[in-house]
């Protein structure tokens, strides 16, 4: 079986990905890798290029002047139909026999292929609107094209694969998906694993732990959406009962904190994808 394995961005130049998209566009890579060590016979299509750029930044800039709202070339029904025009021309390169994509509907929305389509997500985009800050105020036609396109990937896919029981619950609630058509597949931890460690190799990492002080990292971009302040508040009251305490902040740092006390390590923005990114994170 081949497997097309579709995305807009490039899966493999990490250089190239926004801090923003580290953790979905990296997920996605680690799922088609893990998919590649299986022998399993898959190929990418993606980086594909918005040739109405122009329309999407006129739109941009009319709903942001004249509305204060926010518009995205993502749900463009144009820009989705000419990506879905280029993935159409790869497919007749690749002789793929079933389509996967991490991404959602924007690749797929007018894909009209003989293939079945399987999209693997974290959640619908519909259940995320006036509730991730990105996708509040919206201005009507973005929000019209999410619903409007995001019901019709789903509808045409065999299977859709989400990674939470919350998330399948929320594709039959707004979209009426069959329950029958959904899968559950949490994804895996967003990084690479050492091959080879044994149980005597982990248990002595374990046992090299200062026994004295408590380290705690908290890693991610969105620091008040990830849930930045309870972990500080956490390390906090510990410290203030008088543990020792190392309270290690990698990521963008929080805006309303003006000074932080001595147990907290701010260490700010790594990126993963090089090798010295990856190299702080695993011997720190």
């Amino acid at each position: 079986m081949k497997i097309a394995y579709v995305t807009t961005y490039n899966l493999m130049d990490s250089s190239k990905w926004l801090k923003y998209n580290q953790g979905n566009y990296g997920s996605s890579q680690y799922i088609f890798n893990s998919l590649k060590s299986a022998n399993i016979n898959i190929n990418c299509i993606g980086d594909l290029q918005n040739k109405h750029a122009w329309i999407s930044r006129s739109k941009w800039i009319f709903y942001r002047q004249v509305f204060q709202q926010n518009y995205y070339s993502w749900a463009e029904p144009l820009i989705c139909q000419n990506y879905s025009q280029q993935i159409n021309i790869n497919l007749e390169k690749v002789g793929a026999d079933i389509i996967l994509s991490p991404e959602g509907f924007t690749p797929l929305a007018y894909l009209n292929c003989h293939q079945p389509l399987v999209l693997w997500l974290d959640t619908i985009t519909a259940s995320l609107i006036d509730y991730y800050p990105y996708l509040s105020n919206l201005c009507y036609e973005t929000k019209k094209n999410i619903y409007l396109l995001e019901k019709t990937v789903l509808n045409k896919c065999k299977k859709v694969i989400f990674t939470s029981d919350w998330a399948g619950q929320e594709a039959i609630r707004i979209y009426g998906i069959p329950e029958e058509k959904i899968a559950i597949i949490p994804r895996g931890a967003n990084f690479e694993l050492y091959p080879g460690r044994n149980t005597n190799e982990i248990y002595q990492i374990i046992k090299s732990r200062s026994q004295t002080k408590i380290k705690l990292t908290y890693i991610g971009i969105d620091w008040q959406r990830k849930g930045g302040d309870i972990a500080y508040q956490i390390a906090k009251t510990l410290h203030n009962n008088g543990l020792n305490i190392e309270f290690k902040i990698i990521g963008d740092l929080p805006k309303n904190i003006d000074k932080f006390p001595n147990f907290v390590k701010p260490v700010g923005y790594i990126n993963k994808s090089t090798p010295e990114g990856k190299k702080i994170i695993t011997t720190n």
